[in-house]
């Protein structure tokens, strides 16, 4: 594997927690590949985790699996992409965002399928991490295994949303709350549940100046 980076912020290795404190996982399966997002490392920065050259050539069912911990309140983002030799690129996943609620939280694992470089030599997978806006950012990586669904598992990944927002204004007799997609459902996984909800309430009238109620869908 090899790593490059914008600035100051790369990919590290460790077998127990990161550096700083109220980010990164407690530990890993042996050692692991996180992103110190501590000084000098600032917003913005990239930092980017490519793998030796892949023979896919004999594989018509190739996947991905990883395993992933994002424990932090300035996390960025992380990206997979797999790249063919002419350097095309596809990307398998994107999370952004704390995926994590502390740094004790089991690591969470990954499946992508490979059917876009399936069959190809030349096929590298690259992890982008991008930097939140703040050292509690640290983005870690562990188990990466390349495979072959000769069985014809199903490898569906369910879709994850965020927690609730706050109730917003009530308007109308109405306020409402929402959430967003943190993974998008794929290969046949779970779809996402709604991401809007909505109450009745009751308070005075509403200044139209600061309140617009959507009945778009209504």
């Amino acid at each position: 594997w090899s790593s490059s980076s914008s600035g100051s912020y790369g990919w590290l290795q460790s077998a127990g927690d990161t550096p700083s404190t109220g980010t990164g996982p407690s530990s890993g399966c042996g050692a692991y590949h996180f992103t110190e997002a501590s000084s000098p490392a600032v917003p913005g920065d990239v930092a980017t985790l490519t793998s030796p050259v892949l023979d896919l050539t004999s594989s018509s069912q190739p996947f991905l699996q990883f395993a992933y911990h994002m424990y932090g309140g300035t996390i960025g983002q992380l990206q997979v992409i797999a790249r063919q030799s002419n350097g095309v690129e596809h990307t398998l996943l994107t999370l952004s965002g704390q995926q994590h609620a502390a740094q004790s939280d089991p690591w969470k694992s990954s499946v992508a399928l490979l059917s876009a470089v399936a069959g190809q030599n030349g096929v590298q997978l690259v992890f982008v991490a991008t930097r939140g806006s703040d050292y509690t950012g640290d983005i870690a990586i562990d188990s990466v295994i390349v495979g072959e669904n000769t069985n014809n598992c199903s490898l569906s990944r369910n879709c994850v949303v965020s927690d609730w927002s706050d109730f917003g204004l009530c308007c109308g007799g109405a306020q409402n709350r929402s959430r967003e997609i943190l993974v998008d459902a794929a290969f046949g996984g779970a779809a996402c549940p709604s991401l809007e909800d909505w109450q009745t309430c009751s308070s005075s009238p509403c200044d139209t100046a600061r309140c617009a109620l959507d009945t778009s869908g209504s």
